[in-house]
């Protein structure tokens, strides 16, 4: 996995497999190293699975908002609403309409 720089995310010894009296880790979780940032609080559940895995379950956290590159965020400028159109926009479009 050193090829493409991804690195197991695994915490603990806890089994991912288990069949009678056998278990091993045999579930791996890879991450590259910009994403293995992200990957938090990685654990196998206790929780019964109905299958010889387990479940493994993990986070992904950010600090910050994603960046979309060359594309401008979508959403309201409400410095420039005009609250005094905007009603009566709303009174013309709502006239006569009431409620049943």
């Amino acid at each position: 996995m050193a090829t493409v720089s991804a690195t197991a995310e695994n915490k603990g010894k806890a089994p991912t497999f288990q069949r009678g009296m056998s278990e091993s880790v045999i579930d791996i979780a890879f991450a590259n190293a910009k994403m293995s940032e992200y990957l938090k609080d990685w654990r196998v559940m206790k929780e019964d699975s109905l299958s010889l895995h387990n479940y493994i379950t993990f986070g992904i956290y950010s600090k910050k908002q994603p960046v979309v590159k060359g594309k401008r965020q979508a959403g309201w400028n409400v410095h420039k609403l005009d609250s005094a159109t905007l009603k009566e926009k709303l009174d013309r479009c709502f006239a006569g309409k009431t409620k049943k």
